[in-house]
């Protein structure tokens, strides 16, 4: 609503016509139209923008407004799996590879069971879900001493299982490459570049596999394809 807008109209007016009297014409058309842009999209920030300047014409305002909207890089989800997965490394940052991501995972499987079986007073699933629960986390030292290992040493162990001990989790590194495909895709300004951009970069694209963060990519170059054919 307008009373959100705190600054008093006539404030505002008083301050533009300080910018048309120090500084002239074209700056005070420029000033006007940066602050009708930013403005426009808000709620009931039209009706405002007319209150204020009655002779100003919105329609070319929006319209620029719009476009520019469509093709800005798309703001963060919030989803659950990136609330998760934020969540984890922002609490538990020694937590470097694979294999310490999927015991922490199993852990928490271990975890939800006996709280769940608790809660319900089921006395089997609950014994059966804490013995889990212990069993994972006292795996989580010795697991992580053989990390530490393998950081000094990363030939004495060479196999394919071995690699979860020394990789990242590839859940970590998707997440990262979806947010710079992301960004990267915002700056993009004509559909040819959107085009090179998508041929140059299939082999990052493919690296994102979890679904919900791959749909989020795809209805993103879905709609920046959409933005750029409608502007050119």
């Amino acid at each position: 609503m307008i009373e959100k807008h705190k600054v008093p109209s006539e404030d505002l007016r008083t301050h533009f016509e300080k910018i048309r009297e120090n500084q002239g014409e074209e700056a005070y058309a420029t000033a006007r139209r940066t602050f009708a842009l930013g403005m426009i999209l808000k709620d009931q920030g039209e009706t405002f923008l007319k209150n204020l300047w009655p002779d100003l014409d919105l329609a070319p305002i929006r319209e620029e407004a719009e476009k520019k909207a469509a093709a800005a890089p798309p703001p963060p989800s919030m989803n659950p799996h990136e609330v998760m997965l934020n969540a984890i490394r922002g609490q538990i940052p020694n937590m470097k590879t694979q294999a310490q991501f999927t015991l922490f995972m199993r852990a928490f499987d271990a975890f939800r069971l006996t709280l769940n079986a608790a809660f319900g007073l089921d006395k089997d699933t609950y014994d059966k879900g804490k013995q889990a629960l212990l069993m994972v986390v006292e795996t989580a030292f010795s697991m992580s001493e053989v990390v530490e290992k393998l950081a000094e040493n990363p030939e004495a162990a060479t196999s394919a299982s071995a690699e979860e001990f020394k990789t990242p989790p590839k859940e970590f590194h998707e997440y990262d490459t979806q947010k710079s495909l992301l960004v990267e895709l915002g700056m993009l300004k004509t559909s040819e570049e959107l085009q090179r951009w998508y041929d140059n970069n299939r082999t990052r694209m493919d690296g994102v596999v979890s679904s919900t963060l791959r749909n989020e990519l795809f209805d993103a170059i879905r709609e920046k394809k959409k933005a750029l054919s409608e502007a050119n």
